[in-house]
């Protein structure tokens, strides 16, 4: 009868490694023989354990061995590659097992139920209508998907008219369509909600919405390539500064997903329109040619009132003044030299000005879209200016102010400057003009 250290020594002795790896081999083959993936699983862990095991039976016997039938190295090389190469052929044939259960479930298994994401467009109330096409890659929209809201406070710009459109993204990530989806929102906050494309300013309560699907199902976006939008309105009154709206989107075949978006409110004030003004704008000058001496060089002014309110006062100077070239340089071309430059600068600075007092007693009112001209005329010409005019050595100049003002202030002054040569063609200073 064998003792206990015997039994003790067969147990931890060479024969265990050869028990061992046979058991886990019958156990792993029974397993890869089941049709559930976590009993094959199970075997490519079997499968391994037999492996470990004759490894170490194999190098059991190379240590304890004297003289083995080859050279150890050589037989070591051999043991050590077959049982890899059986346990590399076990784990792929358990592999093929494991794939082709995978696809047979999937085929006999029914389809997915559908899984929504909300997402959320920002900036649509500056596009156009009620914005059916929404390019987020552009500005003035920006798009948030539902991972980007949860826990954020979002800007709702409100600007100076108090309400802004939101846009809410239905996408489907599921396998399966979502049957008769339903919208429901609401807000704890004072706000009014409407459905963009078809408000109804008679609903009550004014801050819960249910937004039917109409009979249009959600389809999966691997079908779709695109989302379910729901653009809603919200007003918000002055108070108001923080917004808290929950959508909430169920449908025949999915329980309710919400999702909870908060807002703090952006306002803008808008600039006041101004006052209508008047706006004086030269249009044109007409000249008469000296021709004889003791005659007068003429200038008509023409303008007309382009702004949007009529002149209450109105009243225009002007001064004439012969320029003489230089003696000895010759015909006056249109370029300007220096001298023309000083001249036409100190002209300007000549012009005879009117205090306020005259401008207010004046009452030559001017509507608007009206136009209207003065006269004003030189002195006589003497022989010598008319001459040098003729002779193009010198040159008529004009410059003038027209004052006005409405039942507002006065109004700056416009401010012309022009000349003629003996072509009697009018042309623009080169500096000091105002209009055109």
């Amino acid at each position: 009868m064998p003792t206990f250290q015997a039994i003790l020594h067969w147990i931890f002795g060479p024969h265990f490694f050869d028990v061992g790896a046979i058991l886990c081999i019958g156990i792993g083959f029974a397993m890869a023989l089941s049709p559930d993936p976590k009993d094959i699983s199970g075997a490519q862990w079997f499968f391994g354990i037999a492996a470990l095991l004759a490894v170490g039976r194999a190098g059991h016997w190379l240590v304890t061995d004297p003289s083995p039938p080859l050279p150890k190295p050589l037989l070591a090389a051999f043991l050590f590659g077959s049982i890899g190469a059986l346990w590399i052929v076990a784990h792929s044939w358990t592999e093929r097992k494991l794939h082709t259960e995978a696809a047979a479930t999937n085929v006999n298994a029914p389809p997915s139920a559908p899984r929504v994401e909300i997402g959320l467009a920002l900036g649509a109330e500056k596009g156009i209508g009620i914005d059916s096409i929404v390019d987020c890659s552009k500005p003035p929209y920006r798009c948030l998907d539902e991972n980007q809201i949860a826990g954020e406070i979002l800007p709702l710009d409100v600007g100076a008219k108090g309400w802004a459109r939101l846009i809410f993204r239905l996408k489907n990530v599921g396998m399966a369509k979502l049957s008769n989806p339903s919208v429901h929102v609401e807000s704890p906050s004072a706000i009014s909600i409407d459905y963009a494309p078809a408000p109804n300013p008679s609903r009550l309560p004014r801050n819960v919405l249910e937004v039917p699907s109409g009979g249009m199902d959600i389809q999966p976006f691997s079908i779709s390539k695109g989302d379910y939008a729901v653009p809603i309105d919200v007003v918000v009154p002055s108070v108001v500064n923080d917004v808290e709206i929950n959508v909430k989107v169920f449908g025949d075949n999915m329980s309710a997903h919400d999702l909870k978006v908060r807002f703090y409110v952006v306002r803008k004030t808008s600039s006041p329109t101004p006052p209508p003004r008047p706006h004086l704008h030269i249009t044109k000058f007409e000249w008469t040619t000296p021709v004889d001496p003791g005659g007068h060089a003429e200038v008509k002014v023409l303008f007309e009132n382009n702004g949007t309110a009529p002149t209450t006062k109105l009243a225009g100077l002007g001064r004439m003044q012969l320029y003489v070239a230089p003696e000895g340089s010759g015909e006056i071309t249109d370029s300007r030299t220096d001298d023309r430059r000083t001249f036409e600068k100190q002209l300007l600075s000549n012009v005879p000005t009117i205090s306020e007092e005259q401008i207010n007693a004046s009452d030559n009112e001017m509507p608007q879209g009206v136009d209207r001209s003065f006269i004003f005329k030189s002195l006589p010409w003497d022989q010598r200016a008319i001459d040098a005019f003729r002779e193009k050595t010198a040159l008529i100049y004009a410059a003038g102010f027209i004052f006005y003002s409405d039942n507002h202030s006065i109004h700056k002054p416009v401010r012309f400057c022009g000349y003629m040569a003996i072509d009697g063609n009018m042309k623009y200073c080169a500096t000091g003009n105002d209009e055109p």
